[in-house]
């Protein structure tokens, strides 16, 4: 009873749109300083907050979706076009689902979205995130191009988990790869594990692709992603995802309220 209590109580939260956004920030290698966040979806459910481990196959159930991640999209131009970030040298990325790159309409809907609210394309990074196998890849570069004309950057997320990640690398224009956190956890416990992120790292760079590595827990994975030149980290190790007040507070103003980023 208890269990199903909790179902009822996540499918009401959805139903009346008790999100929030939390932003994780990722930071440079060579500054320590934060150049960008990502954006991550929370529900409140009556006294708790939870993260969409908890919520999103209820929200797939419902078929509501799109209308959480037009949500999370406004949500995040709103920040990106804000006094705190216009016309920083800041990013906030947003996880996009593979297989919804095939969907024309729902490109176009986010294309004119952004066209008409965003101040700064330039600034929102789309993670591509992998639950299903692109099927028709033709058709989604057609639909990537379409983004990147807009000066959006992309990005892909979980490298080395998904079915077709090297496919993915070849066939679209990614500016950014994030390694995926089982990775990182293993890095200090296997050397395989740590041939492949070294590997990653390299091909990266000589495509020019910048490496964000997930899941930074502790000082000795920190230095040993130091040591092979990755770029850009992200983990509980800096900080945890928090409401943008906070992040606002702790990452993007000294004291007395000024802006620490460019």
């Amino acid at each position: 009873m208890e269990q199903l209590h909790k179902i009822k109580a996540i499918q009401k939260a959805i139903i009346q749109k008790q999100y929030s956004v939390y932003y994780q920030p990722k930071i440079e290698k060579q500054t320590r300083k934060i150049i960008g966040a990502e954006a991550l979806m929370r529900l409140k459910v009556e006294a708790d907050i939870v993260s969409p481990f908890e919520f999103i196959n209820e929200v797939i159930r419902l078929g509501k979706m799109a209308e959480m991640q037009a949500y999370l999209i406004k949500e995040v131009v709103a920040k990106l076009n804000s006094e705190t970030l216009i016309h920083k040298e800041f990013s906030i990325s947003v996880n996009i689902n593979a297989e919804d790159l095939v969907n024309e309409r729902y490109i176009e809907g986010i294309i004119e979205e952004l066209k008409k609210e965003l101040l700064n394309p330039s600034q929102l990074e789309l993670e591509i995130t992998e639950k299903k196998e692109i099927v028709d890849l033709m058709k989604a570069q057609k639909n990537v191009t379409k983004l990147k004309e807009l000066a959006i950057k992309l990005s892909l997320d979980d490298f080395g988990k998904g079915y077709s990640s090297l496919a993915y690398l070849k066939a679209f224009p990614i500016d950014t790869l994030k390694i995926d956190q089982s990775f990182v956890q293993e890095a200090l416990v296997s050397w395989k594990t740590q041939e492949i992120i070294r590997a990653i790292i390299q091909l990266s760079h000589n495509l020019n692709i910048q490496v964000v590595a997930e899941g930074v827990e502790t000082i000795e994975q920190l230095q040993f992603l130091d040591d092979l030149g990755c770029d850009i980290y992200q983990g509980f190790y800096f900080d945890a995802a928090i409401p943008f007040s906070q992040l606002k507070e702790k990452w993007l103003e000294d004291k007395e309220g000024n802006s620490l980023i460019n």
